[in-house]
């Protein structure tokens, strides 16, 4: 047996025991501990894959060309999956915070080496594989701009958020390869002060070597980094607030 994949096991056999814990802590405490400790346990892709990392294993599954040779890999986790699901049978109800629960942006996920990116994710990636690798559902959007029409878009099902306030992810996506992610705070009480804080905070993230930009089109305006073949940007109207990361 390969030295990654039993890595995986042993992550699958430690976080399922940790859950069945979870799960009696639960019935005794109420649904609000299972929403957080149901992410917490890291039963998704992503983070599997980002522990192979961090142990020195997990380049070859990680790697954007080894995405479509790994599934041994993905029958593992969708089994793991499967035996998550067998446990809640029956109490379903101790989930229903997952279904509401917000995901914490942390700013320095959009830089990576010698790239900008989305938590981590490699660009060009497919539909399929986005879907493996976020902790929610994702939900095509028909709606989407005329000059963007040969794109795909799909949205988080559920919120971010940043400094108290919300954001929905969309996923835009040409001839099925991912090409940006789009963080929307429509919602944002005070557009223009979290904007500034965003600002402030990617200066000291990605230095000062960024430049200010305007949209005709879509009238937003902000501030931009660039490196390599990627961007990152964040902007605003005056009314909403928005996060850009992709390939330019």
């Amino acid at each position: 047996m390969k030295t990654k994949t039993k890595i995986i096991i042993a992550l699958f056999v430690v976080s399922f025991v940790g859950l069945m814990f979870v799960v009696k802590t639960a019935e005794r405490n109420g649904s609000d501990i299972i929403g957080q400790s149901y992410r917490i346990l890291g039963i998704t892709q992503r983070e599997k894959l980002h522990d192979l990392k961090a142990a020195g294993e997990g380049n070859s599954i990680y790697d954007e060309n080894a995405y479509a040779s790994s599934d041994k890999t993905d029958q593992l986790i969708e089994d793991y999956v499967e035996s998550v699901k067998d446990i809640f049978k029956g109490n379903e109800h101790l989930l229903e915070a997952v279904d509401d629960a917000e995901l914490n942006i942390d700013l320095k996920m959009f830089k990576s080496g010698d790239e900008f990116r989305f938590d981590d994710m490699f660009w060009d990636i497919t539909v399929e594989q986005v879907k493996n690798l976020v902790p929610y559902s994702l939900l095509e959007e028909p709606d989407k701009p005329q000059s963007f029409e040969d794109y795909t878009y799909y949205v988080s099902e559920d919120n971010y958020n940043l400094y108290g306030q919300t954001a929905t992810a969309t996923f835009k996506f040409l001839e099925d390869q991912l090409k940006e992610v789009e963080l929307d705070f429509s919602s944002a009480k005070k557009p223009k002060a979290l904007y500034d804080s965003i600002v402030e905070a990617l200066v000291d993230i990605c230095g000062d070597e960024g430049e200010l930009f305007q949209n005709e089109t879509t009238g937003l305006a902000g501030y931009k980094w660039e490196k390599g073949n990627t961007m990152l940007q964040v902007s605003t109207d005056g009314t909403q607030v928005v996060i850009s990361v992709g390939l330019k």
